[in-house]
This record gives C-alpha cells, structure tokens and sequence, in this order.
C-alpha cells in the first residue's frame, strides 16, 4: 500500500514540476519580448509569499496576493 502511494506522489511531483517548468519557460519568454508579467496567487501562505516575492523580484516580476478567486 505504502508502495502504491508513494509512487502516486512521486507521479504527481514529477507532473507538478512540468508544469511549473513550462510556466516559468512561458513567463521568461514574455519578459524577453517586453511584456510585463504579473502573477495572481489565490490566498497564498506566509512561506509562500516570500518565495514568491523573491522569485519575481529575481525575474522583474509583480504578483498579486488575492483575498478570493472573484478579483472584482
């Protein structure tokens, strides 16, 4: 069972870090070809946040904390 459960989870890492690789390959594009890049998160953690900042700080980013999903 253990077994069965972590590779699910390790599937799931494997996804996860694909499609974290396109978006950061799509955002790094777009600053390249003199977009501004914004990034929404949805009510994300302490931790988070300050990965976040620093990631778009490193990258010219800005990004957006929002309360809840409707942003008007």
């Amino acid at each position: 069972m253990m077994a069965s459960i972590k590779k699910t989870y390790s599937r799931h890492m494997i996804s996860t870090r694909k499609n974290t690789d396109y978006y950061e390959r799509y955002l790094k594009q777009a600053k390249k070809a003199g977009l501004d890049v914004y990034i929404v998160e949805y009510r994300p953690g302490r931790e988070l946040s300050e990965k976040i900042d620093a990631y778009c700080e490193r990258h010219g980013y800005k990004w957006y904390n929002a309360d809840r999903i409707k942003l008007n």
